[in-house]
């Protein structure tokens, strides 16, 4: 469920289409995926899953798969 949840707030957060695939949703990317949109990414998937990523996990999410994976550490 939670991976679904992430696709919906990725789609939200960028203003995406819900028919967009987001194999190819990457930073820079997408003009949407700039610093900035980063941080509201960040900050929406928090709030979203009541949760707080440590600045590595942060870093370290590059790609909708790389944060579902680092969401998946915190919600089981």
């Amino acid at each position: 469920m939670s991976d679904k949840k992430v696709e919906s707030i990725i789609r939200d957060v960028f203003q995406l289409d819900d028919n967009q695939s987001l194999e190819d949703v990457l930073p820079g990317s997408i003009p949407q995926w700039d610093s900035l949109g980063h941080v509201s990414l960040i900050s929406a998937v928090e709030t979203a899953f009541n949760i707080r990523f440590t600045p590595e996990e942060i870093a370290e999410i590059d790609s909708p798969e790389s944060l579902k994976k680092v969401v998946s550490r915190h919600v089981p």
